[in-house]
């Protein structure tokens, strides 16, 4: 029975490299040339959707287990002859907008396209007037002279600056 028992261990290693082999069929070029059609359609189309998963990374470049199962589907959607926008469309209605990496631009997604334009311009408007104004206003400010001052106020000063000195001294 031992006997036996390695007999039958040493002709399945054996046997094992046999069964792992490929089958020697001719590959089509048709065929392979539709498959790497299909294959570049369906990493363009992944690469537009987002993996609930991971977030911030496309179906496509996502690692994850759904990331995997959305890309079949969308192979599968694309060999039953579905167009590229078909297979968003399917996508959005069970995840939504938010599935795309880029989603269009309208409602609340337009505010938050347009709201940092809107800011860098006003903030780069106010900069602007700000500067002019500060700019402005050293010409504007002019120091008066002397001959300026009426005769009253002149006595006023010499009278303080006079209180002073006698309160110093």
């Amino acid at each position: 029975m031992t006997r036996g028992w390695w007999l039958a261990a040493i002709a399945c290693l054996a046997l094992a490299p046999v069964r792992s082999l490929p089958a020697q069929a001719t590959p089509d070029p048709q065929a392979a040339s539709a498959d790497t059609a299909l294959e570049r359609k369906v990493r363009e189309v992944a690469s537009m959707l987002r993996c609930p998963v991971c977030l911030n990374l496309s179906v496509q470049d996502s690692p994850s287990e759904l990331a995997r199962d959305m890309r079949d589907v969308v192979r599968d959607r694309l060999r039953q002859g579905d167009t590229e926008q078909q297979v968003l469309d399917y996508f959005i209605q069970r995840y939504g907008e938010w599935v795309l990496m880029k989603p269009p631009a309208h409602g609340v997604s337009l505010l938050v396209w347009l709201l940092p334009v809107v800011l860098v311009v006003g903030g780069g408007a106010l900069v602007v007037f700000a500067m002019k104004r500060w700019i402005r206003r050293p010409a504007a400010v002019t120091a008066t002279g002397p001959e300026e001052i009426g005769e009253q106020d002149l006595r006023k000063v010499r009278e303080a600056l006079a209180k002073e000195r006698g309160r110093l001294d």
